[in-house]
């Protein structure tokens, strides 16, 4: 029997509410007799604790089923968890956000989503620090799954001899999300994504539960990550070139990742300066691909994605001006294998061929020999370098239109700062 049925019948619904309190009330009744505590406080947290996690049972199941919402498990993010009196204190210095808002933080209080950064402003890790639902000294930090070792060897080297434990709990907890036109908090464990209200809630479930698969979801990360790319929100150290990538050419102060109120952080110098120059002549944009050329008709799979680091170039020129970051594997319905993507563009470039007055493309075939580089804002480089997963053959010669689309998010002034500065010198 599945999770779903269980949990969406009123008697398989009490059915594990009374597991749940039998076993946790068991516990700590042999806790009690041991240290002679009285029983009525511990009752009461069983109580609690069980209601807490039915809940977040039987919601994820009505998410799962109501076709209006998908949910997903993110494969790709791990989970590590920071615990000491000091521990917000500490991070408040190490990471780009403010993260006072976490202190006694409310049920429902967002997590924080923040960068770490070298002390030259270079994009390390990002994040999403959420309250621990049980521990009021203790943070959980949603991050890349394979950058979780390093992010746990950076924060354990400047926490010097403050008392705080980092450890990774990944095994312990699974990150999920939730979106779609009728997504509601699916339980206690969910909290709003702070970056855009499309990205709907971000969950930290306890590996203990069912997961989203169990609950009959019919979404997975592949949904998940073909909804940020439309949204143009980039995520992880693959999509953000770690030691790279200057932050806010990817958006992130925009996406509420950055406080140029807070004070001193790591990099903090680097990011100020560059926020406060007001030109940013590079960004992380939307795009959508578009194959030239139709795959075989024996090829069922269609035509593969392109991986990080091929070469965005002007089709009239031959001249680089940009690199694909990502692309989602799902091929748009009806669109003859078009897909969406995310893409590092000079925006001078990028502007125009929203616009539809410069053809931009990508070809698979010229993207080999590992991927390629980006200094801070800079991706002049020699063609033929950079990465692709698929090969050439499947959309023919390999190569693709790249539509760059302009967020309806971005503010007004992306991209025009140069114009606005000149206009305001010669006034």
């Amino acid at each position: 029997i599945g999770w779903t049925r269980i949990a969406k019948s009123s008697s398989g619904y009490y059915l594990l509410l009374l597991l749940a309190l039998s076993w946790t009330h068991l516990r700590d009744y042999a806790m009690s007799r041991h240290h002679g505590a009285s029983l009525l406080p511990l009752a009461n947290r069983c109580c609690a604790h069980a209601t807490a996690y039915s809940r977040l049972w039987r919601a994820l199941a009505t998410a799962a089923v109501d076709p209006a919402s998908q949910t997903a498990v993110l494969q790709s993010r791990g989970v590590l968890q920071a615990e000491g009196p000091q521990v917000l204190n500490f991070l408040q210095g190490i990471v780009t956000n403010d993260v006072r808002p976490l202190e006694n933080a409310g049920p429902q209080q967002p997590p924080v989503y923040a960068t770490i950064l070298t002390p030259k402003g270079k994009f390390l890790h990002d994040v999403l620090i959420f309250p621990h639902p049980e521990r009021p000294d203790s943070v959980l930090i949603d991050v890349d799954r394979s950058g979780a070792a390093a992010a746990l060897q950076l924060l354990n080297r400047y926490k010097l001899r403050r008392p705080i434990t980092f450890r990774d709990v990944s095994s312990q907890f699974r990150v999920a999300a939730c979106w779609g036109a009728a997504a509601q908090p699916p339980g206690p464990w969910w909290r709003p994504d702070p970056r855009r209200p499309e990205l709907g809630f971000r969950g930290l479930l306890p590996a203990s539960g069912p997961s989203a698969e169990q609950q009959g979801a019919g979404s997975g990360e592949e949904e998940y990550r073909a909804l940020r790319y439309r949204l143009g929100v980039a995520e992880g150290e693959a999509e953000i070139p770690a030691g790279q990538a200057a932050p806010l050419d990817y958006n992130v102060d925009v996406l509420r990742g950055v406080s140029y109120s807070k004070g001193c952080y790591v990099g903090q110098e680097r990011n100020s300066f560059t926020h406060y120059r007001g030109v940013i002549r590079r960004r992380l944009m939307p795009v959508r691909l578009e194959p030239l050329e139709q795959a075989s008709s024996d090829s069922a799979a269609g035509p593969p994605s392109l991986a990080c680091g091929a070469e965005v170039v002007d089709a009239a020129s031959g001249r680089s001006v940009g690199q694909l970051r990502g692309t989602a594997g799902a091929t748009e319905s009806g669109s003859s294998g078009a897909r969406w993507g995310i893409a590092y563009l000079q925006l001078a470039a990028a502007l125009p061929a929203a616009e539809g007055r410069v053809d931009l493309r990508v070809a698979a075939a010229a993207a080999v020999g590992g991927e390629a580089g980006q200094a801070g804002e800079g991706v002049e480089k020699s063609a033929g370098t950079g990465a692709a997963a698929g090969p050439a053959e499947a959309g023919g010669s390999g190569v693709w239109r790249v539509v760059p689309v302009r967020p309806e998010w971005w503010p007004a002034e992306w991209g025009r700062e140069e114009e606005a500065g000149r206009a305001g010198g010669s006034s």
